[in-house]
């Protein structure tokens, strides 16, 4: 079965010398707005996701909740408090824990540095992880334990959004490689 894995670090937030705990940071407007135009991007790639994982911090949840109004309402979520924080190797490990077999594609919501640690390791290389970049991949895998972030080889990177915008792209990848669930 052809797997899709998306990382995604959330939106923009407000800034975080507030008096607000950092967890209960909400997105500001223009982080709204960057959640919303990468659904729609996603949307428009055909990108159907059955799952979304996040933290249950306040940024990744809006974040969440924004990317599936637009591409995948009826998406399961799971939030987790234990990603908030969380190394590469915690959201590595969420996505084969929480995935079911039957579910070919899970976004994952999460915070610096642990997300963008896991996304330049199946990356191979290093990359630029502002806030809403969302970064694409896909193996074909019996089950999710074959995504867990110490296998080889690892899963190919098809796919990088910036503030709802594709910056890097497969050929092969799009509509017809990626249909909706």
């Amino acid at each position: 079965m052809l797997r899709t894995i998306l990382l995604m670090r959330h939106a923009q937030a407000v800034d975080g010398h507030s008096t607000l705990r950092d967890f209960d940071r909400s997105l500001t407007d223009e982080g709204r707005l960057m959640a919303q135009q990468t659904g729609s991007c996603l949307n428009s790639l055909g990108v159907g996701i059955n799952r979304i994982i996040a933290s249950s911090a306040l940024r990744t949840k809006q974040t969440a909740a924004t990317v599936a109004l637009e591409c995948c309402p009826t998406a399961t979520l799971s939030l987790h408090d234990g990603l908030y924080n969380g190394s590469a190797e915690s959201f590595a490990s969420a996505i084969w824990k929480e995935s079911s077999e039957d579910e070919a594609t899970v976004l994952v919501v999460g915070h610096n540095p642990g997300i963008a640690g896991l996304m330049c390791h199946w990356a191979q290389q290093n990359l630029s992880v502002p806030p809403a970049t969302l970064t694409i991949y896909q193996r074909d895998a019996p089950d999710w334990l074959h995504f867990r972030l110490h296998r080889t080889p690892f899963p190919g990177m098809v796919c990088v959004l910036q503030n709802g915008c594709i910056l890097q792209q497969d050929a092969a990848f799009g509509n017809s490689a990626s249909p909706k669930a």
